[in-house]
C-alpha cells in the first residue's frame, strides 16, 4: 500500500515580525502530567544571529510569560549555537543545554526533557544525544495559565526577537524518544519522509505548508497533523466494488459471511465526553429477518463496550453508546429498504444521541451524559468483537467518516453530494475507492490537534512558503 501525503513544504520567517501563533493552552494542557517530553524542529537558518542574544524560534509557555520549553539560536564567543531551555513548573529556574549549530542547510533538532532522571538532552541531525544533568523541581510537567501564546518563529506575542529562519516540520511527544527513534527521524528527514515514530504519544505535529511558492501565510491556519493514517484491513472477502457505489470509483462490499473491515484499537476511538459524529452511506442487500447486522462497532460482546450501530431483524437502524457500562439506544422512524443508498449520520450533540437518515433527524433520541466508555477492541465495520459472530453485515458502504469533537449536524440538512475532505475533527475517513475486487482500503484522514495561525506582523506578506512537494511513502 502506498499512502500519499501533501506534507513537504516550508515557511520562511523574515526575522522582523513574522510568527505562527499556536494559542495559549492546547499544547501545554496536553502535556500536563508528563514525566518526559520530546520536541523536534526541522529548520534552516537563513542568517546567523551574529550577537550574544539568543532568540527563540520555537516556544511553549508554561504559565504567565514563563517559558516551559523552547529552542533558540544565538552566538557565544563567535560560535553560532542552538540552545534548549526547559522548566517543569512555574517559578522554577530555567534549565539549559547548548550545542553548536553552524550549518545553513536544513537541520533536524531534537530536545528531550527527562523529568524522572533530571536530564535535558539535545540531538542534532541524528547525532548522539548530548545529555546535561539538571535539577528539575518537579517529576511531572505542570501546566499553568499562560498569558503568551505558544509560537513558531518568535518568542512573544508581538513578534519580538523574531528569527530569520525557515521551518519545515515541528513535532512534540508526551514521552522520551530513544536514540534509535531519533535515528529513524533523521533517516526519514534525509529521505524527505514525515516522522513516523511514537504516534500514540504525539501531542502536536506541524508540517508547514502554504498554497504555493511565494504565497502569503498571513492569517492562514496551520493544523496539527497525525503522524500517519490508521492501518485499515479488509478481512476475509471484503473488497472494493465498482458497480454499486455512491461516490468515486468504488464502494466497500461485504458478502455477509465472515467479512469485515478492522483497524486496531487507538486513542482516537476513545471519545470521552466529546461530541462526535459517525456518518456513512449504507446499501444493504439482506432483509430476510433472521439476523441483526452489525454496521459500525467499537464493542466487545464479552463486556468492553463503547459505540454500536446496527440493523435489527426488522431492518431498523439503531445507535447507542455506553457510559459506565450503561446505555440506551435510539432508532430510525421505521424500517429501511434494501438495495437503496441511505446517508446515515449518528451524532452525539451535547449529551443527546440521535440519528439522521438522508439529512432528516429521526424522532427517537436518547440522553446519556458523561464520558463514553473505553474499549480495547478493534474498531470494525460489518461485525462485532467477542462472542459468536453470526450477525455479519451484507451489502455495501461508502464514504465512512468518524469525527471527534464535533456534532457535524444539529438540524435537518441536505445529504452530501461529493466525497468528504478531511479536517481537524476527522479521525477516520474511508472513501472506499479502488479497482474492482480490490482489497486495499486507505484511511484518508488528515488533521487533528493544536492549530496555529500565521501572522506577518505589519501585513507585509513576508511570511510565506517556497511551495509544496507531494510525497509518497510506504
Amino acid at each position: 500500500m502506498c499512502l500519499v501525503s501533501p506534507v513537504w513544504a516550508d515557511i520562511d520567517f523574515d526575522g522582523s515580525d513574522d510568527l505562527i501563533n499556536l494559542g495559549t493552552s492546547g499544547i501545554g494542557s496536553d502535556l500536563n502530567g508528563a514525566t518526559a517530553i520530546t520536541f523536534m524542529v526541522w529548520a534552516r537558518k537563513d542568517s546567523n544571529q551574529g550577537d550574544a542574544d539568543f532568540d527563540a524560534f520555537f516556544t511553549v509557555y508554561i504559565h504567565g510569560t514563563e517559558v516551559g520549553f523552547a529552542m533558540y539560536q544565538g552566538d557565544s564567543g563567535g560560535t553560532e549555537q542552538l540552545r534548549v531551555d526547559a522548566r517543569t513548573v512555574t517559578g522554577e529556574a530555567i534549565e539549559q543545554n547548548t550545542v553548536s549549530w553552524s550549518a545553513t542547510d536544513p537541520t533536524l533538532m531534537v530536545g528531550i526533557m527527562d523529568l524522572t532522571n533530571d536530564e535535558l538532552s539535545v540531538s542534532v541531525d541524528g547525532g548522539a544525544l548530548d545529555v546535561d544533568s539538571v535539577s528539575f523541581d518537579n517529576a511531572t510537567y505542570t501546566h499553568g495559565v499562560p498569558t503568551r501564546a505558544d509560537q513558531l518563529g518568535a518568542d512573544d506575542a508581538a513578534g519580538g526577537s523574531a528569527q530569520d529562519i525557515t521551518l519545515l516540520e515541528v513535532a512534540i511527544w508526551k514521552t522520551e524518544l530513544t536514540q534509535h527513534e531519533i535515528n529513524q527521524l533523521y533517516e526519514g528527514f534525509q529521505k524527505n519522509m514525515p516522522q513516523q515514530v511514537q504516534p500514540d504519544s504525539l501531542v502536536a505535529h506541524y508540517t508547514l505548508d502554504v498554497k504555493g511558492a511565494g504565497a502569503s501565510a498571513d492569517g492562514e491556519t496551520f493544523v496539527s497533523l497525525p503522524s500517519y493514517p490508521h492501518v485499515v484491513v479488509a478481512e476475509d472477502n471484503v473488497h472494493t466494488d465498482t458497480t454499486i457505489k455512491k461516490f468515486g470509483t468504488a464502494s466497500l462490499q461485504f458478502d455477509g459471511t465472515n467479512d469485515y473491515v478492522s483497524t486496531i484499537d487507538h486513542p482516537d476511538w476513545t471519545v470521552g465526553s466529546e461530541e462526535f459524529t459517525i456518518d456513512f452511506w449504507l446499501y444493504f442487500t439482506y432483509d430476510s429477518g433472521a439476523k441483526s447486522q452489525y454496521v459500525f462497532t467499537h464493542l466487545d460482546l464479552s463486556g468492553s463496550d463503547a459505540i454500536l450501530i446496527w440493523l435489527n431483524t426488522a431492518e431498523v437502524l439503531n445507535f447507542r453508546y455506553y457510559v459506565s457500562g450503561n446505555t440506551t439506544s435510539c432508532a430510525t422512524d421505521g424500517a429501511l429498504l434494501k438495495d437503496t443508498w441511505y446517508h446515515i449520520a449518528c451524532v452525539r450533540e451535547g449529551d443527546v444521541g440521535k440519528i439522521y437518515v438522508d439529512g432528516t433527524v429521526q424522532t427517537d433520541t436518547f440522553t446519556k451524559s458523561g464520558a463514553v466508555d473505553g474499549c480495547d477492541e478493534e474498531l470494525r465495520l460489518g461485525m462485532v468483537g467477542g462472542g459468536t459472530n453470526a450477525n455479519w453485515y451484507e451489502g455495501y458502504m461508502d464514504e465512512i467518516r468518524f469525527s471527534r469533537g464535533i456534532a457535524r449536524w444539529t438540524g435537518n440538512f441536505t445529504p452530501p453530494t461529493v466525497p468528504h475532505t478531511s479536517d481537524e475533527y476527522t479521525v477516520l475517513l474511508l472513501h472506499g475507492d479502488g479497482s474492482d475486487s480490490g482489497t486495499v482500503i486507505t484511511d484518508e484522514r488528515g488533521y487533528r490537534g493544536n492549530n496555529g495561525t500565521g501572522d506577518d506582523g505589519a501585513g507585509n506578506d513576508n511570511l510565506g512558503g517556497y511551495g509544496s512537494l507531494f510525497l509518497s511513502y510506504p
